[in-house]
């Protein structure tokens, strides 16, 4: 347990593990199956989450990047006195760095969006880990996040890099544990998720790939037409974490731009859908809120935006032969039921069991399909 309360509580890994597979065992036919070849408790070193090579998996620990040095530190006066030269080296030094800054750092802004390259501040996120265009696939799952540029804001969202990397990093080490597919690992056995650019030809190895509070997307023409090639040669899209009209309008307006509405246009997924039956049988639609939404109302609100968001959507657009290209979770934050299921118990086990079955259906049937 950290100094920021990350994972107040260490509930066993098995313990966890153990409740998802009654759990879905329970809800499901087809759960047995799911649950064949599942690794020992040991292998599971999850909950809430610092890497640690050493053990090959996840760890129930988080540490946050220390302050800068000097930030708080107090200055100790002094005596001494600066000389003009001094007093001019010092000032060209700070118009030179004021000048670095203006040529370099603002050029990054524009190009990963308002939010700078990593969300919420470049000092308080996790850089992007880009997918390598040499790395092997050998046909093992791998969790591929798309890195676009935000033109808009969205109350407590983050642009691209929202829930990341816990929820991806959850999503892989879970959905090697309760399928029987392999996942991807780098060379120290960690789950090998990647991010990608629409421009990246990377793109292309991965049949699934997930993007978060897409309400504040903005896909420039080449992105556009990037996205929807991929769509089309049999790629398959998953959004989620968007809340609200304006968040879906302007998500709307933008998809339009990728796939003509009039050729392909968006739909609610009725529940008799094959997507809900993949691999387990998911007969709600979840409506999952973010952990800090769920404490600040006690521990008893799901919905974000109150009577506007008080009904979770399942949409998604099909090609001309059916097949779902573009998956769509709104009103609802499915990942945050990925990246903080070891923070409150209450939260898994209200939260995390039922997110994990819908992400674990669209990435089969991106792979099947």
């Amino acid at each position: 347990m950290d100094s920021n309360g990350y994972c107040r509580r260490k509930l066993g890994s098995s313990r966890r593990l153990m409740a998802l597979i009654v759990w879905f065992l329970t809800q499901n036919a087809s759960g047995w199956r799911g649950a064949r070849g599942l690794p020992g408790a040991r292998a599971l070193r999850m909950m809430r989450m610092r890497e640690r090579p050493s053990e090959g998996g996840l760890r129930h620990e988080r540490q946050d990047p220390p302050a800068p040095r000097g930030f708080l530190e107090e200055s100790v006066p002094g005596e001494v006195m600066m000389s003009r030269s001094q007093l001019w080296a010092r000032s060209l030094a700070a118009s030179a760095l004021f000048a670095l800054v203006v040529v370099f750092v603002l050029p990054l802004r524009t190009l990963y969006g308002q939010n700078g390259p990593y969300g919420g501040g470049w000092w308080n996120r996790v850089p992007p880990r880009f997918a390598e265009p040499e790395t092997p696939s050998n046909d093992l799952f791998a969790f591929c996040r798309i890195l676009y540029e935000s033109v808009r804001g969205e109350p407590s969202g983050y642009g691209w890099n929202t829930d990341y990397p816990y929820s991806d990093i959850n999503f892989m080490t879970r959905f090697s544990q309760l399928t029987t597919a392999k996942i991807r690992r780098d060379g120290d056995g960690m789950p090998e998720h990647v991010v990608v650019t629409l421009l990246d030809d990377t793109i292309y190895d991965y049949p699934f790939v997930f993007m978060s509070d897409v309400g504040t997307v903005g896909f420039s023409p080449v992105e556009a037409d990037r996205l929807r090639d991929y769509l089309l040669r049999g790629g398959v899209l998953y959004v989620d974490d968007f809340w609200g009209e304006v968040a879906w309008a302007h998500w709307k307006r933008e998809m339009g731009r990728v796939l003509p509405p009039e050729e392909y246009p968006i739909v609610d997924i009725p529940l008799d859908n094959v997507i809900f039956r993949t691999f387990y049988t998911i007969r709600k639609i979840p409506q999952i809120p973010s952990i800090h939404y769920w404490r600040r109302s006690g521990g008893e609100g799901t919905s974000e935006r109150g009577l506007e968001t008080a009904e979770p959507h399942f949409r998604g657009i099909f090609d001309d032969r059916g097949r779902l290209m573009v998956v769509m979770t709104h009103n609802t934050d499915i990942a945050d039921g990925w990246e903080r299921e070891a923070e409150e118990d209450e939260y898994f086990y209200r939260f995390s069991l039922k997110a994990y079955p819908v992400g674990v259906n669209i990435a089969i049937y991106a792979m099947t399909h």
